[in-house]
């Protein structure tokens, strides 16, 4: 990104400015660069939604560099997503730099701090750091017993990938590598001591989005407390992101084995749907650092990673952000 160095700085200087997105795209599409084409989509889908250039923003996302996206997709650049919900982070609070009266009080996501880049492009490499140091008792004491619920979510573990896997291709979709990878290493559904009891909670089948009934749910992480639930947003292009919503669908594997009588019964039309990360790997982050963040907060409660070791400038830079942009 060395030539075009100076180009990101002014997006980076002026977030709101349509005129240097529009000079950059110029600059790309004389070079025969398809980056060109992403950011006319992203500025033309940020004065008017249309859902034909959001299908080819689906198209051409998964084609350019991650190194890039990674930059120009941060929360203060972001222009337009690729959902057709509006942008949202459903935040805990993090002490007075982000006080929020309620468990998920929301935050408005342009708001939020920068992660890191080198994060999201090494995001394998980062998550076998994170996970390196995870005691051996942070797996569930249900592993380890033989009664029929911790039979069937030990199989759960087991065969949540390859069922995923099929369920997607049987939607016309394909699982994300990076989620596929980083589900299949039984590390890693403990990687967080969540400050809000969330959980890994997968699907039992795909669902078709609100809107978008081309894309495909797929819920993997919910709240247990706050009747929370985020998905993976996937479209036949070989887009991802990740999506939030009060609504719980797409069953639930472990539920239909212990209870083949289950009824699912959320109504997918009348919850809200908000757009929270543009991918797998910048919700984990995101969702490590806010963990990470509240734990050296409150240095009185104990879990399996506090911001300590490696992590701690990070964790102290998300934190820095609030600070810089509260009252005083």
């Amino acid at each position: 990104m060395n030539d075009d160095r100076a180009f990101l700085d002014s997006l980076i200087a002026s977030p709101k400015d349509a005129a240097p997105w529009l000079v950059y795209a110029d600059w790309l599409d004389e070079r025969g660069d398809p980056r060109g084409e992403y950011l006319r989509l992203v500025h033309d889908l940020a004065q008017r939604p249309d859902d034909i250039q959001r299908r080819r923003l689906n198209a051409v996302r998964p084609t350019l560099p991650r190194e890039w996206l990674a930059v120009v997709e941060q929360p203060a650049l972001l222009r337009a997503n690729p959902t057709p919900y509006s942008a949202n982070w459903p935040g805990i609070g993090l002490g007075e730099v982000r006080p929020i009266n309620r468990t998920y009080g929301g935050d408005a996501y342009a708001s939020l701090p920068a992660v890191p880049v080198d994060w999201l492009v090494r995001f394998d490499e980062m998550i076998s750091r994170m996970a390196a140091p995870l005691p051996n008792e942070t797996v569930p004491d249900y592993f380890y017993e033989d009664d029929a619920t911790s039979r069937v979510m030990r199989e759960e573990q087991r065969t949540v990938v390859p069922r995923l896997s099929a369920a997607a291709i049987d939607f016309g979709l394909r699982l994300p590598e990076q989620f596929a990878g980083f589900i299949e290493d039984s590390r890693h559904p403990f990687l967080f001591t969540s400050a809000t009891s969330c959980y890994f909670n997968f699907s039992e089948r795909i669902e078709p989005a609100p809107e978008c009934p081309e894309v495909g749910l797929l819920r993997f992480y919910s709240a247990s407390q706050s009747y929370l639930h985020w998905y993976l947003y996937l479209t036949p292009e070989g887009d991802e992101c990740v999506v939030a919503s009060s609504a719980n669908v797409g069953g639930s594997w472990s539920l239909r084995q212990l209870d083949p009588y289950r009824v699912d019964s959320d109504d997918v039309s009348k919850a809200d749907f908000w757009f929270c990360a543009p991918s797998f790997a910048e919700f984990i982050v995101r969702t490590w650092l806010e963990n990470a963040a509240w734990y050296s907060l409150h240095t009185n409660y104990t879990g399996a990673h506090q911001a300590e070791g490696w992590w701690t400038a990070e964790v102290q830079a998300y934190l820095a952000h609030y600070r810089s942009v509260s009252p005083a």
